[in-house]
């Protein structure tokens, strides 16, 4: 036991071969790391989890992007609609 964290969530701050990246996507089997200034890095979770160097450094609650049409964005009045279209997902 390694005493890692079970569960990857977005935000997370994570070591990798020395270098800190942000984790900003989890798509499928694969993670986006960002470091600024840098290219984000893709790589897989299980090579991810399984690399010696690996350690989460600290957490970070992010808001997840509402993707598709969102009813929630539908049921506000017309007006606050207009004001906000460029929320609205597509």
């Amino acid at each position: 036991m390694t005493g890692r964290p079970a569960v990857l969530t977005l935000g997370d701050d994570v070591e990798l071969r020395g270098v800190i990246y942000r984790l900003t996507a989890l798509d499928g089997d694969v993670a986006m790391l960002a470091v600024a200034g840098e290219a984000p890095v893709a790589i897989k979770v299980g090579s991810l989890l399984a690399d010696d160097t690996f350690r989460i450094v600290g957490t970070r609650p992010t808001r997840r992007r509402i993707a598709g049409p969102s009813m929630l964005f539908d049921s506000l009045p017309a007006d606050v609609q207009e004001k906000r279209g460029g929320w609205r997902a597509t």
